[in-house]
């Protein structure tokens, strides 16, 4: 396995990531395949996503349904997840109709859960729901699309208006 250390990293990422800049052994294709089935019962095929700080995956499944495998860096704190996942909670309550990722429980019924990889990391683990389209540096937005951005920021704002978190301040 291929282990990412900082000196793969720019001085000016290290500085904005902390310990997020550590290193750690990315998780294969194929333990990616073993963690969501058994973390959350669901059998796919996995292609791995270009980031930054963690192994996140596309899981298609033969149904036709596809979710995103997100499987935190292990310096990451658990109550910035915990952040994460209940914002998205939160605003799937209050503005079911806006274009975000739901969460879904793993097997035990935990929205992050915890596994040991092949190289000996504990690692937090998460599924979210996949939404499909266009990355916006992929596109060239006209007025009529940077309008309907400001549209949804103003909606998204809206909708966690009334959110609180422990970790909200970082």
């Amino acid at each position: 396995m291929q282990v990412i250390g900082k000196e793969e990293f720019s001085d000016s990422l290290i500085a904005l990531q902390g310990d997020l800049a550590a290193p750690f052994t990315p998780v294969s294709l194929e333990e990616g395949r073993r963690i969501v089935l058994e973390q959350f019962g669901i059998s796919a095929q996995l292609t791995r996503f270009a980031t930054e700080k963690d192994d996140t995956f596309r899981c298609d499944c033969s149904s036709g349904q596809s979710y995103v495998l997100k499987i935190a860096n292990p310096q990451e704190s658990p109550i910035e997840l915990s952040l994460q996942i209940e914002v998205m909670q939160h605003i799937g309550r209050r503005a079911p109709q806006l274009p975000i990722p739901r969460v879904y429980p793993a097997l035990d019924g935990g929205y992050l859960t915890t596994v040991v990889t092949a190289s000996g990391e504990s690692r937090q683990v998460r599924l979210l729901s996949f939404l499909p389209g266009t990355p916006l540096d992929k596109t060239t937005l006209n007025a009529q699309g940077r309008e309907q951005i400001g549209q949804l920021l103003a909606h998204l704002r809206l909708a966690t208006a009334d959110f609180a978190h422990p970790a909200e301040s970082r």
